[in-house]
């Protein structure tokens, strides 16, 4: 454990996020391990500032640059770059207008577990934008979004229970989704908390 601590803070100070407190030692372990990681750890800061570079130009509205960065990235695999690259299709903004390929976007970072990508791909599938209707789908992908512990998804697994979209419509599970919603913060969990609860659902 001690070397995993180690190592993480070689990660935080080859990325610069950590510059006070280091000391490598004289060790021929420690050497190695400072070696090791610098090769490894190099790639990875790359496409992080690659990345923080491409949501500046997106936040200085200078989408083209952002595109290209994005795009580059997430053909390599950067996750948080394949969910822009997805907004960007999804919105139209710096490129055409393109509900498949922000779908297929959309699909691959989802498939890793980012939730925002997962909660956007259920969009996708609710409303029938760049693939055919499908509630279960959606309702799938907020579930796995929920479980992850997004206050959001919860909300929205509360709402799809609520109207039977995906799933058996349900009052009492769809409480208990608004209550775990609420639970993390998410004030639309609290209202429909509330709600259901001025009805009498137990």
């Amino acid at each position: 454990m001690a070397e995993l601590g180690f190592s993480v803070r070689l990660l935080r100070y080859e990325c610069g996020q950590e510059t006070q407190g280091y000391n490598g030692g004289n060790e021929m372990r420690i050497m190695i391990v400072l070696i090791l990681t610098i090769l490894l750890t190099q790639p990875i800061c790359a496409s992080q500032n690659a990345f923080d570079n491409g949501l500046d130009a997106f936040n200085k509205k200078d989408y083209e640059t952002a595109f290209n960065i994005f795009k580059n990235l997430a053909e390599h695999g950067h996750t948080k770059a394949q969910v822009h690259l997805g907004i960007m299709y999804d919105y139209g903004v710096g490129v055409t207008e393109d509900y498949k390929q922000a779908v297929a976007w959309y699909m691959k970072a989802a498939k890793k577990n980012d939730i925002e990508a997962q909660l956007n791909l259920a969009a996708m599938y609710l409303l029938a934008r760049g693939v055919k209707q499908d509630f279960k789908q959606a309702f799938m992908w907020r579930r796995k979004a929920a479980e992850q512990g997004s206050s959001l998804a919860k909300y929205y697994l509360g709402l799809m229970y609520v109207k039977g979209q995906g799933v058996r419509q349900n009052y009492q599970i769809a409480k208990e989704w608004y209550g775990k919603s609420c639970d993390g913060g998410n004030q639309l969990g609290c209202k429909g908390y509330r709600e259901l609860n001025e009805k009498g659902i137990n």
